[in-house]
């Protein structure tokens, strides 16, 4: 019986991860110092969704530099990029007192993925063609 683990191409996972966290990285800790109350800020969205197209293009990077596993690869690249950014946050977060949300950091983890997952999907439609 094969383990998923085995399925990652680990220099990929790298590669895409490692591209995630320099895009997504510098947006989110802007986004921080910028947004005061991100519950009432219109940049807010434009944050979000930047970040999201980083997670997108660590699951694109992931994809395109592995043959037998694109959407395993981008999903665990997404996911180790958030999960190292994440850490970043909260830190971020305890250290100006504010408040840390479980139900948002699932979530975000949530839509990370589904990001690297929808990079993953670019590459796969593009080699079907």
């Amino acid at each position: 019986m094969s383990s998923r683990l085995e399925n990652i191409d680990w220099p990929a996972a790298r590669a895409g991860a490692l591209a995630a966290i320099v895009i997504c990285l510098p947006v989110s800790i802007v986004g921080k110092v910028l947004v005061d109350d991100p519950e009432h800020s219109s940049a807010t969205p434009i944050v979000f969704l930047a970040v999201l197209a980083g997670f997108a293009v660590g699951g694109y990077v992931a994809a395109k530099r592995t043959l037998d596993s694109p959407y395993t690869t981008a999903l665990f690249s997404s996911l180790v990029a958030f999960v190292l950014i994440e850490i970043v946050s909260i830190v971020s977060l305890a250290l100006r007192d504010k408040e840390i949300d479980a139900v948002v950091i699932i979530s975000n983890a949530f839509f990370a993925y589904a990001s690297g997952l929808l990079g993953a999907a670019i590459v796969a439609r593009s080699r079907n063609k």
